[in-house]
């Protein structure tokens, strides 16, 4: 092959690697950052899980005092 042949083959030979290597370096990067954001997601959706744990015994606790306060007002009621 002629030495100029050959250069013009290295030189593609080259771009070719410098492209893939960027694609690859983008698509790494891409991954990196939704990652990120999803594990960030996650830890909100964990938060607001226990927050809606809390609010399911409070209501339950409001629940209980409400039934307690209309049986004894009942109660207090059939008394009078």
């Amino acid at each position: 092959m002629p030495l100029k042949k050959k250069n013009k083959v290295k030189m593609i030979e080259q771009q070719t690697l410098l492209i893939i290597v960027s694609i690859i370096f983008t698509a790494g990067s891409v991954y990196g950052v939704l990652n990120h954001r999803i594990k960030a997601v996650e830890d909100k959706f964990s938060d607001h899980k226990d927050i809606i744990e809390r609010l399911t015994r409070l209501e339950s606790s409001v629940n209980l005092l409400v039934a307690k306060f209309l049986r004894d007002d009942a109660v207090r009621t059939k008394n009078l």
